[in-house]
């Protein structure tokens, strides 16, 4: 706004002219004549300062105050109305030049924004000429577009969270199932096997090797009968012994043969009859070693007779592996202790024997220890050892160790003579059996069952007719 346009300005330049028409007053901005003020080519310019300082009484020309105290009066007024409009210009100017500052910075945004609609434009490829609401409304559309798709992921987000927690329960519930099948399938899998246990008829060891460890322990008792003949003293007359071993040996052997160990005193015959009578014992002691089926006798009469139940109503394979895990358990559990009871069995079932031969001794069963004791325990193992192998190691059949007891008739189809010929007379009578045989024992279908034996290893017996005939033999068993 120029401040000589003002309505005032005019009435104050006349009389302020008129005033100082003598001094050729100055311009109040650039100090040059002005020869009034309309002519001043630089108006408006400078600041109110000066135009104030100007004003002041004590720089008013001689001239102006020589016109007149009410001229004075009237110029005063006006330079006091003049010194407050000057005021007002000034801060109006300083108003004018904020506001020019605030224009200079929004246009300086104006034409960043130009440039970032420029950007726009080339981004969305709008043609030059492109209407801006229409690319606003279009931005607006891609800003709305990607909202949508925003909450749509977020909403896809909180889906598969849940979709992916129930597919871990899921998981986590198959896989206790399938561990629950796992866990089945083991105990079904042990079901199955133990089953095929009782089912295989599977040995693991064959009918031959039965006969060679038969053999063995044959041999071994004969060594042995044989050695303790040669060693000891059969000398103590029969006469002497006490009635009491007569009568365990007759429950242990049979009256015959006790009879005939007592009477018989034919130097030809007597060793026979000893070593006979020695083997015959061990051979005894042998079938009940493995008859019973545990350390009690009667547990075990109680076990024997239930597998004959067994077998009579199952399978031999079945019957053979209930056997087979029956005799492990009850018996052959602590086998160690089985074999010291089975040599402590044939010591002392062979001291009811010896007497009646002759024999005595202060301590007889130490001195048989002693002088006899490592070739009982090579005894003593070998019926373990067999036992065993029939008893759990054969599944298929039920084989069983084979004797002949004295008195009975000679029958090659079921013994050999151990001094004779393979073919026995069949008027002859059996003395004692020597050596052990095998035979398979089966039932047969019926309203009782029977037992039907197939010889595999014929026992080797004494016939009455290798003796001679001796006084005082009872033919009774």
């Amino acid at each position: 706004m120029n401040v000589y346009n003002s309505p005032a300005t005019p009435t104050f330049r006349s009389s302020y002219a008129a005033a100082t028409a003598a001094s050729s007053p100055l311009c109040l901005d650039c100090n040059e004549s002005s020869r009034g003020y309309p002519e001043c080519s630089s108006v408006p310019h400078g600041d109110s300062t000066r135009v104030l300082n100007f004003m002041n009484d004590d720089e008013v020309t001689p001239g102006y105050v020589a016109s007149g105290s009410a001229t004075q009066r009237a110029g005063d007024a006006e330079l006091v109305h003049a010194r407050d409009r000057i005021a007002t210009l000034s801060a109006e100017n300083q108003e004018l030049r904020r506001e020019s500052k605030e224009l200079r910075r929004q246009l300086s945004r104006v034409s960043h924004s130009s440039g970032a609609w420029d950007r726009l434009r080339r981004y969305f490829n709008v043609p030059a000429g492109y209407d801006d609401d229409a690319l606003i409304s279009k931005l607006d559309k891609y800003k709305s577009d990607n909202r949508s798709l925003r909450q749509h992921l977020t909403d896809l987000e909180h889906s598969s969270q849940s979709h992916i927690a129930q597919l871990e329960k899921d998981v986590w519930a198959e896989r206790a199932l399938r561990q629950s099948s796992q866990d089945l399938l083991h105990v079904r899998t042990q079901e199955l096997n133990d089953a095929q246990m009782y089912l295989s008829k599977t040995d693991s060891i064959s009918i031959e090797d039965l006969k060679e460890t038969t053999k063995s322990l044959n041999s071994e008792i004969f060594q042995t009968a044989a050695f303790m003949t040669d060693t000891l003293d059969f000398s103590k007359p029969s006469a002497a012994i006490d009635e009491a071993i007569v009568q365990r040996a007759t429950q242990w052997l049979s009256r015959g043969l006790v009879d005939l160990l007592m009477n018989d005193q034919d130097p030809d015959t007597r060793e026979i009859l000893i070593t006979a009578g020695i083997q015959a014992s061990f051979v005894q002691s042998c079938v009940a070693i493995v008859q019973v089926w545990g350390v009690d006798y009667q547990v075990s009469a109680s076990i024997a007779s239930l597998y004959d139940q067994i077998r009579l109503s199952n399978s031999p394979s079945i019957a053979g592996r209930w056997r087979a895990m029956t005799r492990h358990q009850s018996k052959y559990v602590h086998a160690d202790k089985c074999k010291r009871l089975a040599a402590e069995a044939l010591i002392d079932n062979l001291l009811t024997v010896l007497p009646l031969m002759g024999w005595s001794a202060a301590n007889p069963k130490a001195d048989l220890q002693e002088l006899f004791g490592r070739r009982i325990t090579d005894m003593a193992n070998l019926v373990v050892s067999l036992d065993r192998s029939m008893g759990e190691d054969m599944i298929s059949e039920d084989i069983k160790l084979a004797m002949v007891h004295y008195g009975d008739p000679a029958d090659d189809n079921l013994m050999e003579d151990l001094y004779g010929t393979k073919r026995v007379r069949k008027r002859d009578t059996v003395v004692c059996t020597c050596e052990l045989g095998l035979y398979n024992g089966r039932i047969e279908s019926g309203d009782a069952g029977s037992t039907v034996g197939q010889v595999l290893l014929k026992p080797k017996v004494v016939l009455l007719s290798a003796l001679k005939p001796v006084r005082g033999v009872r033919s009774k068993k």
